[in-house]
């Protein structure tokens, strides 16, 4: 359920972004790798979640997970597109 969570998030993420009218496609793009990590905002939702009793634990714990995952890897992708980007 997790890996179910990751992909639905880095692929609504990135495809929303393509709702944006940008004169380039490279644009959005980059808008749509620096729109997956907004960690800060899931982890408020998922405590408030938690403490008014509309998350299970266990649930409260993937969606930890899934934040934590969805923060990490974005950096790393803008890296490499920007490397390969500027080579």
């Amino acid at each position: 359920m997790s890996l179910s969570f990751i992909v639905l998030a880095f692929i609504s993420k990135f495809i929303a972004a393509f709702f944006i009218y940008q004169k380039y496609f490279m644009n959005n793009s980059i808008i749509g790798m620096s729109m997956i990590s907004r960690g800060e905002v899931e982890l408020i939702f998922a405590e408030m979640g938690r403490v008014n009793g509309a998350l299970p634990n266990d649930i409260y714990a993937m969606l930890i997970f899934v934040i934590i995952i969805t923060t990490i890897i974005p950096p790393f992708l803008l890296k490499n597109y920007f490397k390969v980007e500027c080579v």
